[in-house]
């Protein structure tokens, strides 16, 4: 939670603001590179972020490539799936879409990102695909470049890979995403988070926080990671969480003006592709 300013009057006014909460890389610091690339992964071990997220998918041919996305239209201009073609025919195909200076930035491997990622305290693992033999090589391939599992969170929408981490690796931290919609016509809200399929609808949030800490329950979940838009999510729905002692993590904040409001509401950790626009600066 934030720590209140100390001010201290000795001929001028100097206050400093405490800053608790941790910064996520949402693929990558993408402010000045394309996401998801090396050059994001590396500006944001230079801009001191505190965890990396790293988007995880798997090629036709078994290499793991970072990629927030299934296809490569949005990034690449190239409508194809990532599982349907081979690592070399992306290489081949072309650069990401040139941000700033960078004009040829091509996909890269977990190998290649983690090399980079190591550098941050924490790594989060975004398991867009999943599957036992997937979730084992990516796990391997991290061990491997010196990432221990304490280092590691698992966090993602896939209810499969978070059973399969509580089972297989209970010693990494499980962190649930968690969707929650508005249905303006019925007047209801519903959340991934729900066990029962379809989604459950709840009237109030009150419902809303009760299936999370539910899930809480089911997967031994350290954390979830929760919508900054919308509305939903309040200083009140946030005690509630932190109460039933989870971890909680707002996505997206990406402005200033958005992430006082999740601060001063106790957010422990914000998903941004900017933490320098969005931190506390110390005021002299």
């Amino acid at each position: 939670m934030l720590k209140k300013a100390i001010c201290f009057s000795i001929l001028a006014t100097v206050c400093v603001l405490a800053d608790s909460v941790k910064y996520i890389a949402h693929r990558g610091d993408y402010v000045d590179a394309p996401e998801g690339t090396a050059a994001a992964y590396r500006f944001a071990v230079e801009r001191h972020y505190d965890i990396m997220k790293m988007d995880v998918q798997k090629t036709k041919d078994g290499v793991i490539v970072m990629s927030h996305d299934g296809t490569l239209k949005r990034t690449m201009g190239w409508d194809v799936n990532i599982k349907d073609v081979t690592y070399d025919e992306i290489k081949q195909h072309g650069p990401f879409k040139p941000v700033g200076k960078f004009t040829d930035e091509r996909i890269v491997t977990f190998k290649e990102a983690i090399a980079i990622a190591k550098a941050l305290p924490e790594i989060w693992i975004d398991a867009k695909h999943f599957d036992p033999e997937f979730m084992e090589e990516v796990l391997k391939q991290a061990k491997e470049a010196g990432v221990t599992e304490d280092r590691i969170m698992v966090a993602t929408f896939s209810k499969p890979a978070i059973q399969y981490i509580q089972k297989h690796h209970p010693s990494i931290r499980r962190v649930l995403h968690v969707a929650i919609t508005q249905d303006k016509e019925k007047n209801v809200l519903t959340t991934s988070a729900s066990k029962s399929n379809p989604k459950v609808e709840c009237a109030t949030m009150d419902g809303i926080v009760d299936e999370i800490i539910a899930a809480k329950g089911r997967f031994g979940l350290y954390g979830v990671n929760i919508p900054a838009n919308g509305g939903f999510v309040t200083a009140d729905v946030i005690k509630k969480l932190h109460d039933a002692g989870l971890w909680i993590s707002i996505w997206y904040v990406n402005n200033p003006k958005v992430a006082e409001k999740f601060r001063a509401a106790g957010a422990d950790a914000f998903v941004t592709r900017g933490a320098d626009n969005i931190r506390i600066k110390n005021h002299e």
